[in-house]
């Protein structure tokens, strides 16, 4: 059963275990490229042929710092405050309707949630069991909202410039 975490839990968590990222400095440009290799649309997306390997691809290869400053940015800036995290996601997610014309699709951000609870999962982290478990629940929440909140930016932006204009 899922667990569910208050924000100070949350913040607790990811303070004391954010080693993952000195532990395993790679670990988000694994999600990233786990990601590209689940999906050829995502490929696609940047340009890539289908057999292509991401690794090869800067534009592709310069995303996985962005994406690390963004959850820095959520677990530390915004010390895991769930409503500055929705709204932070939800511009995040609006922006991404620009991205649209090159092929990107909103479902990207479910592959590379599973993709990185299983990355998170397998990582070194120096913890016993249980903390490991409350570690990844913890990501599993976050990455949760996070998606959710990008989505409905998303969904929300994308409505606003389909709807026809009015000559009122």
């Amino acid at each position: 059963m899922f667990r569910s975490f208050t924000t100070p839990q949350l913040t607790s968590v990811f303070n004391a275990h954010f080693s993952m990222i000195q532990l395993n400095p790679d670990v988000i440009k694994d999600c990233w490229i786990k990601t590209s290799k689940r999906s050829s649309s995502i490929k696609k997306a940047f340009g890539m042929l289908e057999h292509e390997e991401p690794e090869t691809n800067a534009s592709f290869m310069n995303l996985p710092i962005t994406i690390q400053a963004f959850f820095k940015e959520l677990i530390f800036e915004l010390d895991c405050d769930s409503v500055k995290i929705r709204q932070r996601c939800e511009q995040l997610g609006a922006r991404h309707v620009d991205f649209s014309e090159r092929g990107f699709h909103s479902n990207f951000w479910d592959i590379f949630q599973v993709c990185t609870i299983e990355v998170i999962a397998e990582c070194n982290l120096g913890l016993n069991e249980d903390q490991h478990r409350s570690y990844e629940l913890a990501w599993i929440h976050l990455l949760s909202s996070v998606v959710k909140s990008m989505r409905n930016g998303y969904t929300r932006r994308r409505t606003h410039l389909e709807r026809p204009k009015s000559n009122t």
